[in-house]
């Protein structure tokens, strides 16, 4: 499956696909991000140009949690495309001037079982280390975890992620 957002009107925005990665107690993987102490997200990454976001979804997986996509079952893809802006501060702190022309994110959400052992993540297989620590959290404690700025598109993904959980055999 290729990546399109499907929606904008506004082209500077960069795709992006964040990870829904639950375990066998259908329990949440949240990171604490290195960068932001408090800060408490899902695994997330941009789209790369010619790939798949099957491709770009487990490229993600594995740098940001150090799992092994083997270890893992793609569920499936929600509906929902979150679409937000990076405030002033996030634009400056940007870098990398691959990112520089994009005025935010225009985010997936991909939903996938990790069958495999918690002794399997490694936040540190891959550099830049993202996340500080991580914790599975349920998924009615997510919200309270997450900063403000992710708590609107992340609310949205898991109300569609309740509705959808039964269909897929979860």
């Amino acid at each position: 499956m290729q990546y399109s957002s499907g929606l904008s009107d506004l082209p500077l925005l960069r795709p992006n696909v964040a990870l829904l990665i639950l375990n066998r107690k259908r329990e949440l993987f949240l990171g604490e991000r290195l960068d932001e102490p408090g800060h408490w997200q899902f695994p997330q990454g941009g789209v790369d140009r010619g790939s798949s976001l099957d491709e770009n979804a487990f490229r993600e997986l594995k740098e940001e949690t150090g799992i092994d996509p083997t270890s893992c079952r793609l569920v499936g893809y929600l509906s929902l495309v979150n679409e937000y802006l990076w405030s002033e501060n996030r634009k400056r702190d940007l870098c990398d001037a691959e990112l520089r022309p994009y005025v935010g994110q225009s985010q997936k959400f991909c939903v996938i079982l990790f069958q495999g052992e918690d002794s399997e993540i490694r936040l540190d297989r891959h550099l830049p280390i993202e996340f500080q620590q991580w914790r599975w959290c349920p998924r009615d404690e997510v919200i309270s975890l997450t900063s403000i700025v992710r708590r609107s598109g992340y609310e949205r993904a898991l109300e569609e992620l309740e509705l959808r959980i039964h269909e897929w055999g979860l």
